[in-house]
């Protein structure tokens, strides 16, 4: 694998050499836009929340969202990878927005959901209540929120929701059957794997280890997040992926800590965060037959 990496004041731009390609794919990952929008329909409580956390994102979350599209657009992209938080949580006008916006994409797309797109600000997170919303977000995942996959020219680009920092059994043994096939594959999901590297930034911007299978936690703080320790899935699943036992995932991309960074999850093969969509941020990934 190659890879090259610049980062702009507005986006980073990724290229990654992948073997057997057929020819040049160009992808744009979207994350963390967390737009807030909200109507008569919503309860008075989320409706005054929609217009707090327009101010808390910077009041342009929206703009940057569409800004993000059209760029997808213009830039021919051959699919748009959502990797969550796009919405602040799941009002109604929030989800026909987020779902008028797809539409007017012109490549085939992919959404996973982060941990705030399920989440009201009144509710306390669990996995119940992550599972009552699914539905919701069938329209926009195929109906399969849980996990999904393409394959463009002979590389797979799998999704899977880990936006309670967990990876279950089913979605463990999806990713290896699909790993198992040997054909080169990109991974996107909203949180990100813990590696020492990113630790350090993470701690200094959140003060807790808010990445998947991270040790450190302090158990007040793990209750404030609503987590639980990590179940043995979401340890095999780290362990599968670091430890290098599939050598054709050939990166990792993902959001939910609002900063760029690229890690080495395995010897030669990265871990991309990619810089939050209410500042303006997204990635164009070019993948160039090596």
């Amino acid at each position: 694998m190659r890879d090259l990496t610049e980062e702009t004041s507005v986006f980073v731009e990724t290229i990654i050499g992948i073997p057997g390609l057929k020819r040049e794919l160009k992808l744009l990952h979207v994350t963390d836009s967390h737009f807030a929008e909200a109507d008569n329909r919503d309860e008075e409580r989320i409706v005054a929340d929609a217009e707090r956390f327009r101010q808390v994102y910077g009041g342009r979350a929206m703009e940057y969202f569409q800004q993000a599209i059209r760029h997808s657009n213009e830039w021919k992209a051959d699919c748009t990878i959502f990797t969550g938080d796009i919405v602040q949580f799941p009002s109604f006008r929030n989800m026909e927005l987020m779902e008028e916006q797809f539409g007017q994409l012109t490549s085939p797309y992919l959404y996973t959901l982060g941990n705030h797109d399920w989440l009201f600000t009144h509710h306390h997170p669990n996995d119940e209540l992550r599972s009552s919303f699914y539905p919701l977000f069938n329209c926009v995942t195929g109906g399969n929120p849980s996990y999904g996959m393409i394959e463009l020219e002979g590389v797979k680009l799998i999704i899977l929701d880990d936006s309670n920092y967990q990876v279950n059994d089913a979605q463990l043994q999806f990713v290896r059957d699909q790993l198992a096939e040997g054909i080169p594959t990109l991974l996107f999901f909203h949180i990100p794997l813990y590696v020492p590297t990113l630790a350090d930034k993470t701690l200094e911007v959140w003060r807790d280890p808010i990445m998947v299978n991270a040790p450190g936690w302090d158990p007040a703080a793990r209750d404030r997040w609503g987590l639980r320790e990590a179940d043995a899935s979401t340890q095999q699943f780290h362990q599968m992926l670091t430890e290098g036992e599939y050598p054709n995932a050939a990166a990792i991309f993902c959001g939910h800590l609002h900063f760029p960074h690229r890690d080495a999850f395995a010897e030669g093969r990265y871990q991309y965060v990619t810089k939050a969509g209410f500042e303006g941020g997204f990635r164009k990934i070019t993948l160039k037959p090596l």
